[in-house]
């Protein structure tokens, strides 16, 4: 079977900048991205970034996902966002690289009030 390299995006709004807050967002996001797409799991991906606004400070979202899935092998790299005047606040992105069969489309998860940053390929509210 062929393969085909893809990105998938993602982000969340977290409601507080504490480690449960964060937690559960990167959980919550992560379930939505899996069952969305059910060609990429742990093991399929190449790398996952994050970028967090400067007012999340409590806990990496690269911690946390691994406290929320066991099964994170693949290299994890988080950066802030530049900061933008009217910037959305309390944001974290992701962005996966994975090897799915060929023909796979592959949907984003905008989640927690994230839709309004790319409403051209909003598939959640």
């Amino acid at each position: 079977m062929e393969k085909t390299f893809v990105a998938v995006r993602g982000a969340i709004q977290i409601p507080r900048d504490d480690p449960e807050s964060i937690q559960n967002g990167i959980k919550k996001l992560f379930e939505t991205l899996w069952e969305d797409n059910p060609a990429i799991h742990f093991s399929s991906c190449i790398d996952i970034m994050f970028t967090v606004t400067d007012d999340l400070k409590s806990l990496n979202p690269a911690t946390a996902l691994r406290k929320s899935f066991d099964a994170v092998s693949s290299p994890l790299f988080c950066m802030q966002e530049p900061k933008i005047n009217g910037m959305m606040p309390r944001v974290i992105r992701v962005m996966l690289h994975a090897y799915v069969p060929e023909g796979t489309e592959v949907q984003h998860a905008y989640l927690g009030g994230t839709q309004s940053l790319r409403p051209d390929i909003m598939l959640h509210s």
